[in-house]
């Protein structure tokens, strides 16, 4: 699989908006794999926050130029927990790379 990401916006240890899909080898939008009715496009924000001396991460994440159909699509994968797993798997190896660069300071 492919995938596309285009960053609207960055504010170092504030804030990271962009857009993501899944696209053709060329890097071209494309359908999702597993379902017609996923949004071509889902817009991230993550906010950055200084909590008692660790960072805290907020993500948020919508269709972005959605169909109701493709809305309503989206609401049900959020309600599955296969969100959670996705982004989870992702946040977890960028917690276990960000733990490997602090071992080797």
């Amino acid at each position: 699989m492919w995938g596309r990401f285009n960053y609207r916006e960055i504010v170092p240890h504030k804030r990271i908006v962009w857009l993501n899909s899944f696209a053709n080898e060329k890097g071209g939008i494309a359908r999702a794999p597993f379902s017609n009715r996923c949004p071509l496009e889902i817009e991230n924000s993550v906010a950055f926050a200084e909590q008692e001396g660790t960072t805290r991460m907020t993500l948020h994440a919508e269709p972005f130029g959605a169909s109701a159909e493709e809305v309503k699509y989206f609401a049900e994968l959020c309600s599955s927990g296969s969100f959670e797993q996705g982004y989870g798997g992702t946040f977890d190896q960028l917690a276990d790379h960000l733990c490997q660069i602090a071992r080797r300071s």
